[in-house]
């Protein structure tokens, strides 16, 4: 009897748990939507529509994928961001900051300031949050 009792709170509880979990789920994929909706916002009023074909459009699409890396990491060392980037991208550092960074620090999307290991960088732009 009292075995069949415990048993019978177990399932409920582990039932509570799956319907807590899949709510706490659903929130976190709603957030990731509305971020990656503010994004894509930024990223249209900053860079436009894509480009069809040639120069301009490598360009565009290096912007943005330049902006979505700075989004996903919000900070970091700005020597070795800019290293790892264009090692994986085929540029050169100076060209990658002369070009594409720079841009982003005047058009105030991120900041750069001296931290304690050296020249730091962190994400600047408030993406709004829809409720």
């Amino acid at each position: 009897m009292a075995t069949d009792d415990y048993k019978k709170k177990y399932e409920d509880a582990l039932k509570r748990i799956e319907a807590l979990e899949k709510q706490l789920k659903n929130k976190n994929t709603e957030k990731q939507y509305e971020e990656r909706h503010s994004i894509d916002e930024l990223l249209q009023r900053r860079f436009g529509e894509r480009p069809v074909m040639g120069g301009p459009r490598t360009r565009w699409e290096l912007s943005r994928e330049l902006v979505k890396a700075l989004y996903r990491e919000q900070e970091g060392n700005y020597p070795e961001f800019l290293r790892r980037f264009s090692g994986r991208k085929g540029l050169t550092v100076p060209t990658l900051e002369a070009n594409y960074m720079r841009p982003l620090i005047e058009d105030e999307i991120i900041e750069l300031f001296e931290g304690r290991t050296g020249m730091m960088w962190r994400w600047k732009v408030k993406i709004k949050k829809e409720p």
